[in-house]
């Protein structure tokens, strides 16, 4: 049996609801498994100093906030093989879970053309696995990006993500030490730190309002050359309302998309 592996990357700020949506949209997935890129922080000893806050850890710039060859191992392994790197162990339970409870019917509808697509699929001797990966430096890396193919970015306003990081606060790093944010962490360096990471990626570097930039694609992929209709790659960008209405949009809404390309990559 041959494995065929959709990849679905779910991006966005630290508190946009990333987590919260992958896990809504794996109920709908027969065959599937989530990627954390939380998993993938570097020891607490390889987080540097931030140059303008000497006496704090910056534990979100872009370039050391992630282990990168360590994840690229693991999205090159999910997507040609159709799993988990086997040394990989997720610290995703050990964080505060958000439970945000909506309607099951779009999801058991979904599931019911999912089931349907993949047992069509496993007539002609191919496995349909899905891969959803949660984190919020999805489209920094090119070497990452090329293997995603359905891209979703939650956009979520400063002050809601202030208020809910403020709220959270703490996290269970990989090694299972505790870091809690020190007074004015999201100011000083979250917030900067994500939006120039992903400032390339919109017209006028707008983050929170512009319009993705046409030439997106080619932005996120930097000095990598990007095959012909490569650039045809479609992202949808999220602006979820708050509560459990916000989030059944964006499951739907998901979920939809996430089928258009398995009917698109099983076709091909």
């Amino acid at each position: 049996m041959q494995r065929k592996a959709i990849l679905i990357a779910v991006g966005g700020a630290t508190c946009s609801g990333k987590t919260t949506l992958a896990k809504k949209l794996q109920r709908a997935l027969p065959n599937h498994f989530i990627i954390h890129q939380d998993d993938f922080a570097p020891s607490w000893d390889k987080i540097p100093y931030h140059p303008d806050f000497p006496d704090v850890q910056d534990w979100d710039r872009a370039d050391t906030a992630v282990d990168w060859p360590y994840f690229r191992r693991e999205i090159e392994c999910a997507k040609k093989e159709g799993k988990h790197l086997p040394e990989l162990r997720s610290h995703d339970h050990l964080n505060k879970q958000v439970e945000v409870p909506i309607d099951d019917t779009v999801i058991e509808q979904w599931r019911t053309r999912f089931e349907e697509l993949e047992e069509k699929e496993r007539k002609k001797g191919v496995e349909l696995v899905f891969v959803l990966i949660d984190g919020f430096l999805l489209y920094y890396d090119p070497e990452c990006v090329k293997y995603y193919d359905a891209l979703f970015f939650l956009r979520v306003p400063y002050a809601t993500l202030k208020q809910r990081r403020e709220e959270r606060a703490q996290y269970v790093t990989q090694t299972g030490e505790v870091w809690q944010d020190p007074p004015h962490y999201f100011d000083n360096i979250v917030y900067p730190a994500y939006v120039d990471a992903h400032k390339h990626l919109f017209t006028n570097e707008d983050v929170e309002k512009g319009e993705l930039a046409p030439d997106w694609y080619r932005r996120a992929m930097g000095s990598n050359a990007v095959p012909d209709g490569e650039n045809d790659k479609v992202a949808e960008i999220f602006t979820p309302a708050e509560g459990s209405e916000g989030m059944e949009d964006m499951v739907a809404q998901g979920l939809e998309r996430i089928y258009e390309v398995a009917v698109r990559q099983t076709s091909t």
